[in-house]
């Protein structure tokens, strides 16, 4: 009973912070379902501790903005920039545009809400009216999702090429060190899953957790 009150609260902090994990919650349902766990009192302390989490800032929102979500505002932006790609423009040209669209739009913070409504609709049009081009953008997007050096944390954002021209060996090794260092992860993990796949049951939750996290690139390639 107390771990899954703690974990709604702590869950619930976490979608304060990123609003990807609002759906996080159904996850677990799904799970209880598939794995035929019966604690429905439990999980019911789950989801009301997470809800209760969440409720003063969902209130205070609405007081503000007009809007009940509890999360930032954000995710919609992307949506829009994927969508503007689909269509045909490169990444560089969607973001300069959606730039432009927040500096001639948006004032104050409820501008911020009201066009982030504006920006998911047309980013889902743009999406389903290039629905071919959308996939073929989050298929190629797998690979440096899941492969990555994450070095732009450190600042060394640029690629290799451009670093071998300017002969600054130093940010190659590493980038090249990140790069070898999240490919020895990745397979460890993989190995890992196979290594279950006998009693994959047991184990389900870590790979709907993987799946779930995955498809944030389905609206931010």
């Amino acid at each position: 009973f107390l771990y899954f009150a703690v974990s709604g609260f702590f869950l619930g902090l976490a979608t304060l912070t990123r609003p990807i994990l609002i759906f996080f919650p159904l996850l677990f349902l799904f799970l209880m379902v598939i794995i035929k766990k019966r604690n429905y009192f439990h999980w019911l302390v789950f989801l009301t501790v997470y809800v209760i989490t969440l409720l003063p800032w969902s209130i205070r929102n609405h007081r503000l903005f007009g809007s009940a979500g509890p999360c930032t505002t954000g995710p919609e932006f992307p949506l829009l920039v994927t969508g503007n790609m689909a269509s045909g423009l490169t990444y560089e040209e969607s973001v300069e545009k959606l730039d432009r669209l927040i500096k001639r739009d948006i004032k104050d913070n409820s501008s911020w809400v009201e066009e982030g409504k504006k920006a998911k609709q047309e980013g889902i049009k743009l999406i389903k009216s290039n629905f071919g081009n959308y996939l073929i953008i989050v298929i190629k997007s797998l690979p440096g999702f899941w492969w990555t050096s994450h070095s732009s944390v450190f600042g060394i954002d640029k690629p290799i090429s451009e670093y071998l021209h300017r002969r600054e060996y130093a940010r190659i090794f590493v980038k090249i060190g990140l790069l070898a260092l999240h490919g020895v992860f990745l397979v460890m993990a993989f190995a890992g899953i196979f290594s279950l796949r006998e009693n994959w049951r047991g184990y389900l939750v870590l790979l709907l957790i993987l799946v779930y996290f995955t498809g944030h690139i389905t609206f931010d390639p």
